[in-house]
């Protein structure tokens, strides 16, 4: 294992029961536990991801009086690669509110879009769509000579997210937690407008995969990875915080699973408030109430 430099104060700040907070051009990211190894196969690499992961959550539960149960031991879970994580290309997607969120807000083209931390305090609150693991993953990246970065981080910070839904297969279970409202969303014209809104510098559309273990590999070439080791530069916690986006943003752990999740996710060049509402009436025609 090889020692890194404690991290630049000008560059990172440090969170209590936290990590290393890099702020940058391109959004944030926490790096939450940084390890160089020599390269290790798929089993080490899962087990080392277990056991961090059990400790982190176990700390975050520990600041949340209503967590869920602690990520346990025996979790396990696939290794998601970059081509695991395909744009969602089909039409329409759906969204489940209640009467009185579409009366007073949607019917008059009043939208809200969330951060990743916006769900996470869902969680502290009680709310039962809240996740405390929103934007945590433990990605492994091959580089130099048979050398392996193993990180957990939390990323996503600089995203607008939009939740929908992308069939009507559970809809009795999505009605009693969302509500018994069903609108349908043609979603490439929709994303579009919305991006224009916000001043989004890209928007994407793409399914969530669901595991209890948030787990990613790939690779950093020499030009990421300027100065690291041992030093964690500016030029490595962006590409980090690039390169493990995905699955950051796209995993959510199995008790979600029947909400069949696909998320349109605005990316901007700074961190985002917990939520943004913007009156956007000309985004109806894109919206249909089924139900």
């Amino acid at each position: 294992m090889i020692e890194l430099n404690p991290p630049d104060p000008k560059l990172f700040d440090f969170i209590r029961d936290g990590g290393y907070k890099f702020k940058g051009p391109g959004g944030s990211l926490l790096f939450q536990s940084t390890a160089v190894l020599n390269s290790i196969n798929d089993k080490n690499f899962r087990s080392l991801a277990k056991w961090t992961g059990y400790y982190l959550d176990n700390i975050a539960a520990a600041q949340n009086p209503n967590a869920t149960e602690v990520l346990p031991v025996a979790a396990q879970g696939p290794i998601f690669r970059q081509t695991s994580f395909k744009p969602y290309t089909n039409r329409f997607a759906f969204k489940f509110v209640s009467e009185d969120t579409y009366d007073q807000y949607l019917s008059n083209g009043n939208f809200r879009v969330s951060s990743l931390e916006c769900f996470r305090q869902w969680e502290h609150q009680g709310d039962p769509a809240g996740d405390r693991m929103e934007g945590y993953s433990h990605c492994g990246y091959c580089f130099g000579e048979g050398q392996e970065l193993c990180i957990a981080t939390i990323s996503g910070f600089n995203c607008h997210i939009l939740s929908l839904t992308r069939d009507l297969k559970n809809q009795n279970t999505m009605r009693g937690t969302f509500g018994d409202v069903v609108l349908r969303v043609e979603l490439k014209p929709f994303a579009e407008s919305l991006a224009d809104a916000l001043g989004a510098k890209a928007y994407e559309i793409r399914s969530v995969k669901y595991s209890d273990l948030k787990l990613f590999r790939g690779e950093l070439t020499p030009p990421e990875i300027n100065g690291f080791p041992p030093d964690l530069t500016a030029e490595f916690a962006s590409a980090v915080r690039d390169k493990g986006r995905l699955p950051s943003i796209f995993i959510k752990p199995k008790r979600f699973k029947d909400e069949r999740e696909i998320r349109l996710v605005f990316q901007m060049d700074d961190d985002v408030a917990e939520f943004t509402s913007l009156n956007l009436p000309h985004l109806l025609r894109y919206v249909e109430r089924i139900r």
